[in-house]
């Protein structure tokens, strides 16, 4: 009996694992990629580096894993992800932007997929520096987001492909009238605040806590 008190005595003392969460406010979320759920205990196709100027925060994360995958993106496995989770409290749909760049080809590849939704393929070019993708309006992904918390997944492709931030934009801050999503009004945008919470808060959304 005294044993079993012990134990659930224990159980309750541990702390739980806990999730680094970034707030959206105004309709927007700036993440630097260094900073993913993942940072302690990368996948080992990725890496942190400071090897070209350019980058924001302290650094960016490098892919060298395979180039190839499926055409239906079913081989995307977990050595290919990052995680990052997010705080909406604008509902609402949401845009992704990515900026970060390759040298050895004309451009890179990478896959975004958020909460439950499909894997969704993002082209950033090769401009010499780090740049934004090169996605539109018509060909990006616009995600609805209720007041909760999401998950977002970035998934390497193109090795060499060097990850510098991602940015989510409410639909609110995209002028309809143009198929191009003005980034001008995130560049300069400092990284968003976070806070650690409970890793119980985000049992739906499959969390990996590091």
């Amino acid at each position: 009996m005294k044993l079993s008190i012990l134990l659930v005595l224990t159980f309750l003392l541990i702390p739980s694992e806990k999730i680094k969460v970034w707030k959206e406010k105004k309709g927007i979320v700036v993440l630097e990629a260094e900073h993913s759920q993942d940072r302690n205990d990368l996948p080992v196709y990725w890496s942190t580096s400071t090897a070209f100027q350019g980058y924001t925060g302290t650094g960016f994360l490098r892919w060298s894993g395979a180039g190839y995958i499926n055409d239906d993106f079913s081989n995307v496995d977990e050595e290919r992800i990052i995680t990052y989770y997010v705080a909406v409290e604008t509902e609402g749909v949401y845009y992704i932007k990515l900026k970060g760049t390759i040298f050895d080809e004309v451009s890179a590849n990478v896959l975004v997929k958020i909460d439950n939704s499909e894997w969704k393929k993002f082209t950033i070019p090769n401009n010499g520096s780090v740049s934004w993708d090169v996605n539109t309006v018509s060909d990006s992904y616009p995600v609805f987001m209720q007041n909760d918390y999401h998950k977002i997944e970035i998934a390497g492709i193109s090795s060499g492909f060097m990850f510098d931030k991602f940015a989510l934009i409410h639909e609110s801050l995209i002028d309809p009238s143009s198929d191009m999503i003005d980034t001008s009004i995130i560049d300069g945008v400092k990284e968003s605040r976070s806070q650690y919470l409970p890793e119980e808060l985000f049992t739906h959304l499959q969390v990996k806590a590091k």
